[in-house]
């Protein structure tokens, strides 16, 4: 699949800056754009830094690997139309609700930014935690 090249967006509200680079990392690139898509940590002493979603195939998505379920932080994504994206609960993966409902799942910490705004037909359900930070 051809990807067109873009200029990523950078946020008007967050200052980013550009830093030196570590030695004990790698950058992991997307094959088709070369864009980074995460940080591969050379010491072995905890994950990868992985932001891309992770593609799988559709005989993957049916029978997951135990390294596939063992990544509770990955999104994974269908790697054809329609890319359907699924996380892990530690026993299965599990589609994410397209119908707008948003879910932390068990053994999952997750640190969000007030104010916190769930819009009429939506729902945030929290199995595992959730942090709001003023």
């Amino acid at each position: 699949m051809a990807m067109p090249i873009f200029k990523s967006f950078w946020s008007t509200v967050q200052i980013w800056r550009p830093s030196a680079w570590r030695q004990e990392y790698k950058i992991i690139t997307d094959n088709n754009t070369g864009a980074p898509i995460g940080l591969l940590s050379m010491n072995a002493n905890g994950p990868d830094g992985i932001w891309a979603p992770v593609p799988l195939s559709a005989s993957q998505i049916a029978s997951p690997a135990a390294t596939i379920l063992a990544d509770l932080n990955a999104t994974y994504q269908l790697n054809v139309a329609p890319y359907t994206r699924y996380y892990s609960d530690g026993d299965s993966l599990v589609p994410f609700d397209p119908s707008g409902e948003i879910v932390i799942p068990a053994g999952v910490n997750e640190v969000w930014f007030s104010p916190l705004i769930v819009t009429e037909g939506h729902s945030v359900t929290v199995e595992g935690g959730l942090r709001l930070i003023e």
